[in-house]
């Protein structure tokens, strides 16, 4: 709550690249390394979803919330049928598409004005006219 739901996103999504990118070029070849690094990616994972699981409340107004969810929703599960299609190819595309989509998500989250933040625009546009 304290970082804000931009911030928590930039961080989490900035992990997931990272994490990506030290498993497609590995610095140490190990098991241990690796579990350490998928370990991270799902730590990031997580946090991203839960950061957009709650911050979607602060984003969008109440009536809107039930419906982006469910076309969000029907969107992830049309995806998902493309999962077994990318885990059959080599291990470094599936990583490298993981890649892909961290840095889209990064890319978007760079984009997110909070609600606070909106209305204290609105605000100073209204005393500066």
């Amino acid at each position: 709550m304290q970082l804000g739901l931009k911030n928590t996103l930039l961080a989490c999504f900035t992990l997931m690249a990272i994490s990506a990118l030290v498993y497609l070029f590995p610095i140490l070849t190990l098991d241990l390394w690796y579990a350490a690094i998928l370990f991270t990616m799902r730590l990031a994972t997580t946090c991203a979803f839960a950061s957009v699981f709650f911050g979607t409340n602060s984003l969008f107004r109440a009536d809107l919330v039930p419906i982006i969810f469910a076309v969000c929703n029907m969107l992830a599960r049309l995806a998902t049928m493309g999962a077994p299609y990318v885990a059959a190819m080599r291990d470094t595309t599936s990583m490298a598409v993981f890649f892909s989509l961290a840095c889209l998500g990064l890319l978007c989250a760079g984009f997110i004005t909070e609600k606070s933040r909106r209305k204290k625009k609105k605000k100073k546009r209204r005393n500066r006219d």
